[in-house]
């Protein structure tokens, strides 16, 4: 038996990312008492385009983003709720290449090793509301593998209204066994207080891990967000 559907929207069923944006930017648009049409004209595209998008069918363009975040409220939580989105979507396309899953499964290479030496600011620093800091670790190549072309990847969403923001990735550079090097990653707290942690993990350029049963907590932060003293520097 089909379900109901309501014109111009479906309601998100599952692990369907897109349907859930386009829930989020379905909820926006009627509570603001504006139709697709008017949308649409603004925008600069059909309004069965809009009706695409909406229902989750087509992934919200970044224009599309911008202009209900606007113009509708809630743009960080929108821009999460995309972001995640998007990650599932690359997660996806990654786990239906056979050439990516057969190089991933060579992970971790043999004598590749990591360790950790410092961090600074150190976990449980306290940094007010809407500021912008550098977190940098101090990492060792302590296996027999140079690491050539690595980079930083961020789990999870990057921005959202209680989540650090930051770039989804950031490049490591190039280090020789035996080497240390320093990875920094500029993050914006959010505006309200809480707790915040933030993790990242070492890919390669195709977004692969290489340490997958290794590190599995990977480079976190964590700070406390709000407190009028702050250590950080």
């Amino acid at each position: 038996m089909k379900r109901a559907r309501k014109a111009g929207w479906d309601p998100p069923v599952g692990d369907q990312p897109n349907q859930h944006v386009g829930a989020m930017l379905h909820g926006l648009r009627e509570q603001a008492g504006i139709t697709q049409g008017e949308v649409a004209a603004d925008i600069g595209v059909s309004q069965s385009y809009i009706s695409r998008v909406e229902r989750g069918s087509r992934p919200a363009s970044d224009r599309i983003v911008r202009y209900y975040g606007e113009r509708f409220g809630a743009p960080d939580l929108l821009a999460s709720l995309v972001d995640i989105a998007r990650e599932s979507e690359r997660d996806r396309q990654r786990r239906r290449n056979p050439l990516l899953i057969a190089r991933q499964n060579r992970y971790p290479l043999e004598g590749d090793e990591a360790k950790f030496v410092s961090e600074a600011p150190p976990d449980g620093s306290t940094v007010p509301c809407g500021a912008t800091f550098t977190k940098t670790w101090t990492i060792r190549n302590s296996g027999t593998i140079p690491w050539l072309g690595r980079r930083l990847r961020r789990v999870g969403p990057t921005t959202g209204p209680w989540t650090l923001t930051s770039a989804r990735f950031t490049p490591i550079p190039d280090t020789e066994p035996g080497e240390t090097v320093s990875i920094s990653v500029q993050v914006h707290t959010p505006q309200m207080e809480t707790a915040a942690v933030a993790q990242w993990k070492m890919v390669d350029k195709d977004d692969l891990l290489y340490f997958p049963t290794k590190y599995s907590v990977g480079l976190a932060l964590y700070v406390l967000v709000g407190h009028q003293a702050s250590d950080m520097p």
